[in-house]
Formats: structure tokens, sequence, C-alpha cells
């Protein structure tokens, strides 16, 4: 595709599309204003440059929309680029303040946006097949169904860390087993989840009564281990542990895709 071939112009040999994305959390098509600048709040560095974000394709929600704000972009030491330049660019946050400074993951020069923006789609979703893929196999059970009661545990007993995961058990009211048995066909599971929100379980799924969705369970993560050393009482399970271990119920299809697989 013309876009593979023009990324592998900038790109190390065994870097790839897929791969850039998957490390990038702000990508964009933009032009190049000033070498050796920076915009307000941001260090100038030697390697600095504004870049104004013409057309945004991904970037974290809680960002200020970026589309036609300059950018301060770090370049890697390899990278040239010139005043008017168009291109493409993988980054992610390296300061955010009066505005935003961005470090380069990948630069892919002279590609029409709307094609840019239809690649990195694809890419997307490639990354997201295989993260859900890969929770898909390390599961103990996948269900459908909706949360109908959450309930925090060890509320009277004293913590024995102060990254205590503040264990909490939801109710699911199954609709569907997608992979795995229920224990004796139950139709209640009860779905174990970190509800604290320190930093080593910020990104644990977070259940709420009424929630619908698709429950990818666990048992072996490894990061249960650092899980059952702070725990006050460490619940037997299932789990969710990874933010993909709870799908949206529309993509129910797309997982009995990757199931079959």
């Amino acid at each position: 595709m013309l876009f593979a071939a023009v990324l592998s112009l900038f790109l190390q040999p065994t870097s790839s599309l897929v791969d850039v994305t998957r490390h990038s959390s702000i990508i964009f098509s933009g032009t190049v204003e000033k070498l050796h600048a920076a915009t307000p709040s941001v260090p100038l560095a030697p390697n600095t440059v504004v870049v104004r974000a013409d057309d945004v394709i991904r970037q974290p929600r809680d960002l200020i929309n970026l589309t036609g704000r300059r950018l301060t972009v770090r370049l890697r030491g390899n990278d040239k680029v010139q005043e008017g330049q168009r291109a493409v660019f993988f980054t992610n946050v390296y300061s955010a303040g009066a505005s935003v400074g961005v470090d380069v993951v990948a630069i892919a020069g002279d590609l029409p946006p709307d094609r840019a923006r239809d690649e990195v789609v694809r890419a997307s979703d490639t990354v997201l097949d295989q993260d859900i893929a890969a929770r898909l196999a390390t599961a103990d059970l996948i269900i459908t169904g909706t949360v109908r009661r959450v309930s925090k545990l060890d509320r009277d007993e004293r913590p024995t860390s102060e990254h205590d995961p503040e264990w909490a058990a939801a109710e699911v009211a199954v609709q569907s087993v997608e992979g795995g048995k229920t224990p004796q066909n139950a139709q209640v599971v009860t779905v174990f989840f970190s509800s604290s929100r320190d930093r080593l379980f910020y990104f644990w799924p977070k259940l709420s009564e009424g929630q619908s969705g698709i429950f990818i369970l666990q048992s072996n993560d490894a990061r249960l281990r650092y899980a059952r050393d702070r725990s006050r009482k460490m619940p037997s399970g299932p789990f969710v542990v990874d933010r993909n271990d709870v799908q949206p119920i529309d993509r129910l299809e797309r997982v009995r895709k990757l199931i079959k697989r």
C-alpha cells in the first residue's frame, strides 16, 4: 500500500504501521512551521520544532482538542524535517501546560491526510484485535451480562499497604457464555475487581451497577501477584484486571470471531 511504502522511508526496517500506532497516543497530520522553536510553556531544545496539527487522527480524551493547534515536536536524532513540510506524526506527550509538547515515535511524509486516517484506523483495529485476543487466550471464563450489584470487601479490616487494591465484588447476571463454563451453570457470576484509584490499580477496570458488556475473566494474570501482596484478604476470583477484560456489548461479534481463530 502507498502508506506502507512511504512510511518505510521514515522508519527502521523492523518497524511497522501497527507497531508505531500501538506505541503512539497522539497521531496527527501536520505542517512544520518553524525549526529550532517551541510553543509557550514547552522548553526550547535544539531538536524541537513547531508543527501545526491540521488533522488529529488520535489523541487522549482527557487532553484539550489539538486540531488546529501548534505543538512542540521533539525530534529523534535521525529525524529531518523542513519548514512548510506536511507529514503524519506518531507521537507521545512529554509536556502539557499552556501548550503541548510531544516526542516523535515515527514520521511519515507526503501522505494525503484522508489516506493516513484510513490506514491508521485499520492499524488501530489490528492493535485492538491483538490485545483482545491476548486476553481471550488466558481467560478462564468469557461471558456477556449485566452487573446487578456491586459491594466492597474487607471494609472492617485495616489495610496492610498504602497501595491496597480495595477489592470489590460485582454480581453479573449472565446472558451468554462465550467461553469456559460457569460453576454449576450459574446464572449469576461474581466478578472481583480493584476499586482503588491508586496509581498501581488506576487503569484496572472499574465495574458499576447496570453496566452491560463482555467480561473476559482471569485468574492467573501476573498483576494479581502484586495485588495479593497488598491485599487485606485476596478474593478467590475470577477477576477483571486489564482494560481489555471488559468490552462493550456491541463488540460481541468481533470477540466471537477472535475466539474462533
